[in-house]
């Protein structure tokens, strides 16, 4: 059995889970749980994705700006910071953005097919 929202892979477990970790319910068919989580988790990716940037670009001024040796060794300390929090955290933004397009597509109705003939 495998997560259609995260593609976790639950054949090896020997009692079949009701939930996935994401917050799919095998058991329903739901995926509203999975989307909020996703929700909580996209949001906080892109805003240390944000944070990132901004020292990054901060470090750079800082640079740019400063004239002692403390203000480079800063500047340098505030690039490195920057740049680790985009690297680590822009891939999962990105994949909890795809996950949660997946669990949209899931909770959607199915479209309704027509039970006679149309009417001219």
């Amino acid at each position: 059995m495998r997560c259609p929202v995260c593609a976790t892979d639950w054949s090896s477990v020997a009692a079949s889970p009701t939930r996935c970790v994401c917050g799919y319910s095998f058991a329903t068919g739901d995926a509203s749980l999975a989307i909020e989580t996703l929700k909580r988790t996209h949001r906080s990716t892109v805003r240390r994705v944000v944070g990132g940037v901004a020292m990054f670009g901060g470090g750079l001024l800082s640079f740019v700006l400063g004239a002692g040796a403390l203000s480079t060794l800063y500047s340098f300390v505030f690039v490195l910071a920057g740049a680790a929090l985009v690297v680590r955290n822009l891939p999962a933004a990105v994949r909890a953005s795809g996950q949660m397009r997946d669990a949209r597509a899931l909770a959607k109705l199915p479209a309704a097919r027509l039970l006679g003939a149309p009417r001219p």
